[in-house]
C-alpha cells in the first residue's frame, strides 16, 4: 500500500533464521532456527536476548553493509549499475531520492530492525545518515534491542529522524511498553483490539474459520464487541503509515470517529490484559 503513495519499498528477505526458509542466489538454503535448538536453556532470558540480539545485528548488517547491504544495492540501482533480472533494464536509474528521502520501517522484529538500523546509521555519520527522515515501527517487539541503545541521543533526542509506533492492543505487554516509553518524543498510536498480524495480509487472505483455528483471530466478548474487521484495521494502519511517511502525524488523515472508536492515542496504558513475553 505504501508503494501506491509514490514510495519505492524494499522488502528484505532476512537470513538470520527467523524466516521459515530463505534461498540464496547460489541456491544454498537458510532454514528457520528455533530458539530451543540454539540456546542451552530456552527459558533463560539472558541467553534468549543474546541469541535474538545476534540475529538483530545480522539484520542491521543486511541493511547497512557498505558492500552488500540494501543501501549499497539501492545506490547501484540509482546509478544504473543494476539491471532487472526479468527485463535487463536499469529501471530505477536516477529515480531514487537517497539524499533527502530515506525511511526505515518494519513489523514486529522488523520494527526492532528498523530502530537498530536507524541508530547505527545515525551514530556512524555515514553517507546516508542525513538522508534518514523517519522510522516507523509497526507493533514492535523491543526485546532484541539493548535498553542502553534506546537511551542514546541518536534515537532519544534526535530531531532529524521522526519516530512513530503503531501498536496493536492484543500484542503489547508491560515490559515492551516500558521500552517504547524510553523514546518519549515519539508518536504513539494503538489500534484497539487488534492482533499482532493486523499489519500483514494474512488476516485478509485467510478465511475467518481458519484464522480462529490457528489462533489468529481475537474472539469478541462483552467488553470487546466492536472489533474491527481485519481489512478495515489494515486499511486504518496503512492510512496512518502513509500519513507519517509523508511528513505528517499518523493521525493527520484519520477521522474523528476512528480516533474515538478504534484508537488509543499517544500510548497504550501500562498493565494491559495482553500477551506475555
Amino acid at each position: 500500500d505504501v508503494a501506491s503513495h509514490g514510495f519505492v519499498v524494499v522488502a528484505i528477505e532476512h537470513r538470520d533464521g527467523t524466516a521459515p526458509v530463505s534461498v540464496r542466489a547460489d541456491g544454498s538454503v537458510v532454514h528457520y532456527k528455533p530458539l530451543k535448538d540454539n540456546v542451552e536453556n530456552p527459558r533463560d532470558r539472558v541467553q534468549e536476548f543474546h541469541f535474538r540480539n545476534t540475529q538483530l545485528q545480522l539484520r542491521v548488517d543486511e541493511v547497512l553493509n557498505p558492500e552488500h547491504g540494501v543501501l549499497a544495492l539501492l545506490e547501484k540501482m540509482n546509478a544504473g549499475d543494476w539491471k532487472s533480472p526479468e527485463t535487463g533494464v536499469p529501471s530505477f536509474a536516477g529515480r531514487l531520492d537517497l539524499e533527502n528521502n530515506l525511511h526505515f520501517s518494519g513489523h514486529s522484529f522488523g520494527s526492532a530492525t528498523a530502530l537498530a538500523s536507524a541508530y547505527s546509521l545515525i551514530k556512524s555519520k555515514g553517507k546516508y545518515a542525513s538522508a534518514l527522515k523517519s522510522c516507523l515501527a509497526l507493533d514492535v517487539w523491543m526485546f532484541p534491542i539493548p535498553v542502553d541503545v534506546l537511551r542514546q541521543p541518536e534515537l532519544k533526542d534526535n530531531r532529524q529522524v521522526r519516530i512513530a509506533f503503531i501498536n496493536n492492543e492484543k500484542f503489547q505487554w508491560d515490559k515492551n511498553l516500558e521500552r517504547i516509553a524510553e523514546l518519549s518524543s515519539s508518536e504513539q498510536v494503538t489500534l484497539k483490539h487488534a492482533a499482532h498480524q493486523t499489519q500483514s495480509d494474512i488476516l485478509v487472505l485467510i478465511p475467518g474459520l481458519v484464522q480462529s483455528f490457528l489462533g489468529l483471530r481475537e474472539k469478541a466478548d462483552a467488553t470487546h464487541h466492536s472489533i474491527r474487521t481485519p481489512l478495515s484495521a489494515l486499511q486504518l494502519s496503512n492510512r496512518m503509515s502513509a500519513s507519517f511517511l509523508k511528513g505528517n502525524t499518523c493521525l493527520h488523515d484519520v477521522s474523528a470517529e476512528d480516533k474515538e472508536e478504534n484508537l488509543l492515542i499517544d500510548r497504550l496504558p501500562i498493565s494491559v490484559p495482553a500477551l506475555t513475553r
